[in-house]
């Protein structure tokens, strides 16, 4: 089979303009149906070339075979094609190949790979040296949701020291890292993202609260944000809920603006929002989303969407807001939140389908059909903060 140069094309671009050049000389085209589809978007299927593959990573050189083996990923090649491709480097010599591997398998929805990863942080933990990045590691085993012992990841920090590999730790809610969450809030404050993490953890010594009680009495009101999250966290007082409540609100018009305005004022606001699954903080979700679509506040109807699905699992109300715009219920000069298709794609219900279809047949054919079997994980980190504690988000039941 031909292979299609990428060139400067996003990946699946090239295809994406030819069926739309086809749907638009063939009227035929629109009454295909998705079997009759996915073979024409066989048609401008990528060849994965093993043989190109293995030269590269006998070079030794990351810097060749890497981006070759991220082809397999591309949404021109059939899921199932670039899964077989990459199983087979699992077990190679080379420990960046087998990761890069793992974490590509993660991108389609297999979680094969997730046993190497874990293989290389247990390799650290005991000492031995690793040409891989540890807490790239850690982290797409958090992403994923792939069961980990955390005391795995602490002993690998504790040979390899790094902030981002202790974030995992913090975030698996292992006590190994209270006393560290501690010093790091004395010892940074607010830096390397010390008060956050120690709010997380629910960090309680008198030292520790009386640090976070300073903070959310100062002057600066992202010192202010961060704290009342870890005030939250530690005591579930319902006045720091409310104080992010009238953050996220303000963002959004839906309370006069004051100096919890402006800069990046509301993002630790709207993460505690997505992350406090209650029923009313999932009402207050939902009239922000709507209230910021109304007044073209883009990111925050997008932030607020995501959270009541990916936390909140609230369908009823996404697939509400799917559907009403599809079915043009929001005008058609509305606004159009960024991640609409991949939410669509991800309820995936008979309705949706159709009204996709109908909204705009070749949208979805890119994210309908060729994005199917790749799992949300793989997408919803573009949207929203990858510092999620496992009591919110527990592990997928294997």
């Amino acid at each position: 089979m031909r292979k299609i140069p990428l060139g400067p094309l996003a990946p699946g671009a090239f295809a994406f303009l030819a069926v739309t050049v086809l749907a638009a000389c063939n009227p035929v085209f629109a009454a295909l149906g998705s079997a009759d589809i996915a073979d024409i978007w066989h048609r401008f299927e990528i060849a994965l070339d093993k043989r190109k593959l293995d030269a590269a990573v006998a070079t030794g050189d990351e810097a060749m075979w890497r981006p070759i083996m991220g082809e397999a990923r591309h949404f021109n090649v059939p899921r199932e094609k670039g899964i077989a491709l990459l199983r087979q480097y699992l077990d190679h010599p080379d420990p960046r190949v087998r990761a890069a591997a793992a974490q590509y398998l993660f991108e389609l929805g297999s979680r094969e790979g997730g046993p190497v990863l874990v293989a290389l942080l247990k390799v650290a933990a005991e000492g031995k040296p690793v040409v891989v990045d540890l807490a790239l590691i850690a982290g797409v085993l958090h992403q994923y949701r792939y069961p980990v012992d955390a005391g795995i990841i602490y002993a690998a920090y504790q040979k390899i020291p790094g902030s981002r590999l202790l974030m995992y730790v913090q975030l698996l809610g292992s006590p190994l890292a209270i006393p560290e969450s501690a010093q790091r809030l004395k010892k940074l404050g607010m830096l390397d993202g010390a008060l956050m993490m120690a709010g997380l953890m629910r960090v309680s010594d008198p030292e520790s609260m009386a640090i976070f009680e300073a903070n959310f009495k100062s002057s600066n009101a992202a010192r202010r944000e961060q704290a009342s999250w870890a005030l939250y966290r530690v005591t579930g007082d319902q006045k720091y809920l409310d104080y992010l409540i009238a953050v996220a609100e303000e963002q959004v018009g839906l309370r006069p603006r004051s100096d919890n305005s402006g800069g990046d004022a509301g993002s630790i606001a709207f993460m505690a929002l997505q992350q406090t699954i209650t029923p009313q903080v999932t009402k207050e979700l939902e009239r922000i989303e709507m209230q910021a679509r109304m007044t073209k506040r883009g990111l925050e109807a997008e932030k607020a969407l995501i959270g009541l699905f990916y936390f909140h699992h609230d369908y009823t109300y996404v697939d509400s807001r799917i559907m009403a715009q599809f079915t043009g219920t929001i005008p058609k000069d509305g606004l159009l939140i960024g991640s609409i298709w991949n939410l669509a794609a991800a309820r995936h219900t008979p309705e949706i389908e159709a009204a996709a279809k109908a909204y705009n047949r070749e949208a979805y054919e890119r994210e309908f059909i060729r994005k199917e079997g790749r799992p949300v994980e793989s997408w919803i980190f573009q949207s929203i903060p990858p510092y999620i504690p496992a009591d919110v988000r527990p592990p997928l039941n294997q």
